[in-house]
């Protein structure tokens, strides 16, 4: 890994635009982005305002490569990982990856555990919430 940016934006811009695009509660909105990202029924409407918000985070990253060209002599990117609440809404994943080759993240790759009281699938159930409290924690 050459560089590592951790993107000011996220989940929330989706709930805000969201609230915003539909004149809902900051609260209804969220419940609706957690719905969408899970796969449930969701208005269309909710959908296009999703989309508009893949260009707020595309716009985000795209500042981010932009340094990273600007300030390092190493070669392009080729890999980009994702992670957070926000990176399960659908087609996010695809806006970035017209960028570069994009793969969730997982932090428990090389964490152990215990597994008689941890599942397997409970730990991919937190996988993306978990990626900067994981990186803090291995800190020296």
């Amino acid at each position: 890994m050459v560089f590592c940016r951790d993107i000011p934006v996220g989940g929330h811009v989706y709930t805000l635009e969201l609230q915003k695009g539909l004149g809902i509660s900051f609260e209804e909105a969220e419940a609706l982005k957690l719905s969408v990202s899970t796969g449930e029924p969701a208005p269309d409407e909710a959908s296009t305002i999703i989309e508009s918000a893949h260009e707020i985070i595309l716009d985000e990253i795209n500042s981010s490569v932009e340094f990273f060209q600007n300030t390092s002599s190493a070669s392009e990117i080729s890999r980009a990982y994702i992670t957070g609440g926000g990176s399960k809404l659908p087609g996010v994943r695809e806006k970035i990856g017209t960028k570069f080759a994009v793969d969730q993240f997982n932090p428990f790759t090389k964490i152990k555990y215990n597994k008689s009281a941890i599942t397997p699938d409970y730990l991919g159930r937190i996988q993306d919430f978990a990626s900067i409290a994981i990186g803090l924690g291995l800190r020296r």
